[in-house]
């Protein structure tokens, strides 16, 4: 459903599920499963950050890329998978799982806006050698209630985990429409 590239120096990405179809009562949990919210930013009490705890880069590079499946509240969970490709023309550089904030002071997520989101929902890639071009895809995404049957009405939100400097880029891919909204 979505990519995400970036060039040149570090790359972050912070995967972040907006949990809007569920009711009030269930985004009121106290105790993340397998997403948690942050305090302050915009939209802070609806969005659910997935836990990317789980991702293993060389699973990811595979060729069928690695399958998740993250509980989320109120008993749903979703279900995708995602795929690790670096730019053909060189190595990849590896990608991890990281926590908020992931750079520093630098970082406005962590520090200014979702502070004190659980896990580790951000995908990160430092400098070094390798190819400068990341991209992680998302597909065969599945939400499904407590009952097991799919539903609809949720939304992915992708976010520059750090800072975004003049060398680098982001780049979002979508087979649904996407608003862009900057904070």
């Amino acid at each position: 459903m979505s990519a995400h590239t970036r060039r040149d120096r570090a790359a972050a990405l912070a995967v972040v599920l907006a949990v809007l179809l569920l009711p009030a009562r269930a985004l009121a949990q106290a105790t993340p499963q397998g997403c948690g919210y942050g305090t302050g930013g915009p939209k802070a009490t609806t969005l659910c950050w997935i836990d990317m705890s789980g991702y293993v880069d060389a699973t990811a590079r595979s060729v069928g890329g690695q399958a998740m499946t993250v509980t989320l509240p109120g008993g749903y969970t979703i279900s995708f998978t995602v795929t690790s490709r670096g730019n053909p023309a060189g190595t990849q550089r590896a990608v991890g799982p990281t926590v908020l904030p992931n750079n520093g002071t630098a970082s406005y997520l962590g520090n200014f806006a979702y502070v004190g989101t659980p896990g580790k929902p951000a995908l990160y890639t430092a400098t070094g050698p390798g190819a400068t071009t990341t991209t992680l895809t998302l597909s065969n995404i599945q939400v499904r209630d407590a009952s097991g049957q799919a539903v609809g009405g949720y939304a992915f939100v992708g976010a520059d985990a750090e800072n975004t400097n003049n060398a680098e880029s982001i780049t979002w891919t979508s087979d649904k429409p996407i608003f862009r909204w900057r904070a």
